[in-house]
């Protein structure tokens, strides 16, 4: 019976310790062009809250903006598909403000340099995949404005 409690004992550490290696996301956002507001960056793991369901997303992102070029991360991320969207809330009402027609006023963006036409783009289009725990992945986004 103590080489089973301590098989068991082994085994417990060995996937206690597997779950604290998961991947790790590295967002760089260029062209935020004021350092006005705050930068909303999500991280979907599926089409149906992507990108205008940040609240639903995978993981979210809050940091104040700055000009030009800013960093962010998503650590201790699962393998599996994500997409990221990040908006420049320039105003700090934690919304993409659009116009009458639906076209943002803010920055937008969205990894692999993804976009709409005729509305937000679509999952697939800015889809990556990490593959084991112990990656590390670097994704640019752009705003437009």
């Amino acid at each position: 019976t103590e080489r089973i409690k301590y098989m068991k004992s082994i085994f417990a550490f060995f996937f206690s310790t597997f779950a604290l290696y998961a991947a790790d996301i590295t967002v760089t956002v260029t062209n935020c062009k004021s350092n006005n507001g705050k930068l909303l960056s999500s991280l979907h793991d599926n089409a149906k809250t992507f990108p205008i369901k940040p609240d639903k997303a995978f993981k979210r992102r809050v940091v104040a903006a700055r000009k030009d070029t800013l960093t962010l991360a998503f650590n201790d991320t699962p393998p599996g598909k994500y997409a990221t969207a990040t908006i420049h809330d320039e105003n700090g009402n934690g919304r993409l403000d659009a116009n009458l027609i639906g076209i943002p006023k803010e920055g937008v963006g969205a990894s692999r340099g993804a976009k709409g036409r005729f509305g937000p783009p679509e999952f697939k289009d800015a889809a990556f995949e990490i593959k084991s725990t112990i990656e590390k992945k670097e994704i640019s986004i752009q705003l437009q404005y």
